[in-house]
């Protein structure tokens, strides 16, 4: 299962509406027999990191690129 955007309005965060997405989504999955959830986050949204692995997600992957002007 892949995620493609997870957001919570800035005024609505810190009400669990992300921990209530994330074990939906679990949740989904699970009663699907789905094997895994997949999704991107920025490297430098600390905060976005920090949450998903509070909710068990763990760093599959990294992908690099060098933009060129």
């Amino acid at each position: 299962l892949y995620i493609d955007d997870l957001c919570v309005d800035k005024e609505s965060r810190n009400n669990h509406i992300g921990k209530k997405l994330c074990d939906y989504v679990y949740d989904y999955a699970k009663e699907n027999n789905i094997y895994h959830i997949t999704l991107n986050v920025w490297q430098l949204n600390d905060g976005a990191l920090k949450f998903y692995e509070k909710c068990g997600f763990k760093i599959l992957k990294t992908y690099m690129e060098k933009v060129i002007k």
